[in-house]
């Protein structure tokens, strides 16, 4: 009897100790887990290491510190199109290009297509009205007003990031330039800490998550902040330093070839169409 008993606390003992087990097993990973994201995000902040972060974040991080850092962009697809569209030539309707660190963006309409369109006089009697048909840009007028490196008409051009927001150019073409406006803020001194404030993670494809990061500032003083994390596929954290180390995070650039002459004649053809109020 006293075995049937003894044999009967055992097992006793073991349906209640196994899921106590399990519970604080799943616990302990949990609380490892979590701990482990969020000395990845510290180092993340801190430049340590980039372990565990989303190549979203990391593309987005790195190109900051290309804004921050550009002295000039190579602005050469777009000056080829403008020599193209000089020139005469009529198969692009749309341009667009970025750079390789997308940091600035360069457009064009084909505005021998617009002019011709909006005059429906026909091509050569477009070109021959507005340049001539025998127009040609050379280098040399477009180096007056644009750095040129090298001897390649369509390579080398380079667009200082202080210029102006209008650039004129032979033809009646013009630049119109927006700066980048994404800064650093010189803000924090370093990371300190990073917390989840649930602790039962979204782990699903961007999820918000809160976080609060404790940070020193330039002044030695401890702040803190809340942000948002969230997961990609690969369950790596995309994680934004907007507000905290950046302002206008991933604003780029922006270059628009445009032409004057076009806009004349979407002026002239607005007053043709608008009723005289008199």
């Amino acid at each position: 009897m006293k075995n049937i008993i003894k044999y009967i606390v055992i097992a006793s003992a073991i349906v209640i100790l196994v899921p106590v087990i399990i519970f604080l097993a799943k616990y302990i990973n949990k609380t490892i887990t979590i701990k482990d994201y969020e000395k990845r995000i510290v180092n993340f902040c801190n430049n340590f290491s980039n372990d565990g972060i989303s190549k979203y974040a990391i593309r987005w991080h790195n190109n900051n510190i290309n804004f921050e850092q550009v002295k000039n962009y190579d602005i050469s697809p777009l000056i080829k199109n403008y020599f193209d569209q000089v020139e005469g030539k009529f198969e692009e309707l749309h341009f667009s290009a970025s750079d390789e660190n997308r940091i600035i963006f360069m457009s064009a309409d084909n505005y021998n297509q617009r002019l011709a369109h909006l005059t429906e006089k026909g091509d050569v009697w477009v070109l021959d009205r507005y340049f001539g048909l025998n127009r040609v840009a050379t280098i040399s007028e477009l180096e007056k007003i644009i750095e040129h490196v090298g001897n390649d008409k369509y390579s080398g051009w380079r667009l200082d990031k202080d210029s102006e927001e209008i650039i004129e150019l032979p033809y009646g073409f013009y630049l119109k330039y927006r700066k980048c406006k994404s800064k650093r803020l010189n803000k924090v001194k370093k990371i300190l800490s990073c917390k989840f404030l649930d602790r039962n993670i979204n782990y699903k494809v961007n999820r918000d998550n809160k976080i609060e990061l404790v940070y020193l500032n330039t002044a030695g003083q401890e702040e803190r902040i809340v942000k948002i994390v969230q997961f990609d596929e690969e369950k790596k954290i995309k994680l934004s330093l907007e507000g905290l180390f950046w302002e206008n995070s991933g604003d780029t650039a922006h270059l628009t070839l445009c032409n004057r002459l076009y806009e004349a004649e979407v002026v002239e053809i607005d007053q043709e169409f608008t009723p005289d109020p008199t």
